[in-house]
């Protein structure tokens, strides 16, 4: 019975997948988290590893793999790993409130009107 229970909780945190790996990005651009600075383009990333991650404030797993992004981020960025954050708060104030608890040096960008998560076919966080 325990057996059958553990595998049950396992099968119940399956990833929930947009693009498949290795499946080109889409050609789309996003504003800075805070909107200074320009537009990352994702289409300039091309040839580096990119790791596409949607977060909010309000998401208690990315509160778990923020920091462990980050860490990736530090120890494989000179690789051409990237690490492209886009959050999906509605209000800004409350990813900048998350980000000083749970800081991270990687690329940040806001998708308030949905069209990035569109793109990326998100289904969901």
């Amino acid at each position: 019975m325990r057996v059958a229970l553990a595998l049950s909780a396992l099968l119940a945190v399956v990833p929930a997948h947009a693009l498949e790996p290795g499946v080109p990005a889409p050609a789309v651009s996003a504003l800075p988290l805070g909107a200074s600075g320009p537009a990352i383009e994702i289409s300039a990333l091309r040839g580096k590893v990119v790791y596409v991650d949607f977060w909010a404030s309000w998401c208690v797993p990315c509160r778990l793999s923020m920091p462990r992004l980050d860490a990736l981020h530090r120890k494989l960025g000179a690789r051409g790993f990237i690490v492209v954050g886009i959050n999906k708060d509605a209000a800004l104030a409350d990813a900048r409130r998350f980000l000083e608890r749970v800081p991270v040096g990687f690329l940040l960008a806001q998708d308030a009107g949905d069209a990035l998560a569109k793109a990326f076919e998100v289904k969901a966080m």
